[in-house]
């Protein structure tokens, strides 16, 4: 009762209306970076993935000769100089990321990057993340009335940002950049499945909101804490060895786009964000309450 009527004091001050707007604003911003950067690098990944296969397969993909077509015979060998090349190059750079990604079946290396997260944290002074953000309502950052505004904020503009690409791409790219995540649900029992998501999303909360402050207590450059998250990334959800996106909202705009979506995987990772929260609270709780620049 005391921390309901506490909540209730704190809607009720003056100008609440003006902070809530506020937090909205930033984290609209923060959720327009984050997809227009996720859906770049999905697009840049599957590029690197052809390109790759190309020296073992000696072909690329319909779409490539579509975009550099030419008639010209010189031209013709310049390209297989350039593609075998690239192709090496594309092995080079595949091999620094998590080994899921050579079968693309690693998508929160795409949509759930610290790096990229991180970045957009110090521009927006938040992470559009939806496990990330119900951590910090179980850490007391925001408030339960903030928490549930923000979940159709990230919802919203992922679906209306996904919209735009879908009527600006070229089919070829939609099928890249908007192409939806498989998931053999069935093939487990649902509650394998269910537990292995909550487990694994409450880890990368955790090491998400941790491991960044100790690489810079310890004065270690923070963009090498990606290397500590590849075995999350490799961690299997399904039966296929499909890994997981950390991302409800993702999932739930293919969903809407008519890509298939799994209601079960959307509930999973809010509840493994929660519990990453109540973790961090445990184990590793904030000095002193966070200020509202934060939200």
């Amino acid at each position: 009762k005391k921390v309901r009527l506490e909540e209730k004091s704190n809607a009720e001050k003056p100008g609440w209306k003006k902070q809530m707007v506020s937090l909205w604003i930033r984290e609209i911003r923060g959720v327009y970076l984050w997809i227009c950067m996720a859906f770049a690098s999905r697009v840049l990944i599957h590029l690197l993935h052809d390109l790759a296969a190309y020296r073992d397969t000696n072909t690329m993909p319909e779409y490539f000769w579509r975009y550099t077509s030419g008639d010209n015979e010189e031209l013709t060998g310049i390209k297989q100089e350039m593609l075998e090349i690239g192709s090496v190059v594309s092995s080079w750079a595949l091999s620094f990321m998590p080994s899921k990604v050579l079968t693309l079946q690693s998508p929160g290396f795409i949509f759930a990057n610290p790096i990229l997260l991180l970045w957009i944290r110090d521009k927006t002074q938040m992470i559009p993340n939806i496990p990330t953000r119900a951590s910090d309502y179980v850490l007391g950052r925001i408030r339960l009335v903030e928490f549930v505004s923000l979940l159709p904020v990230h919802v919203i503009v992922t679906f209306l940002l996904s919209i735009f690409l879908r009527r600006v791409l070229a089919n070829d790219m939609i099928n890249i950049a908007l192409g939806g995540i498989q998931y053999a649900d069935g093939a487990n029992p649902w509650i394998v499945d269910f537990f292995g998501e909550v487990l694994i999303t409450a880890a990368y909360t955790v090491a998400l909101q941790v491991l960044p402050v100790l690489f810079q207590l310890n004065q270690l450059p923070r963009w090498c804490v990606v290397w500590l998250f590849f075995p999350i990334f490799n961690f299997s959800v399904d039966l296929n060895g499909m890994g997981s996106t950390f991302c409800p909202n993702i999932l739930l705009t293919f969903g809407l786009l008519r890509f298939g979506a799994s209601g079960m995987r959307i509930m999973s990772s809010m509840l493994g964000g929660m519990i990453g929260g109540k973790i961090m609270q445990v184990y590793f709780p904030d000095d002193k309450p966070v200020s509202a620049d934060y939200r």
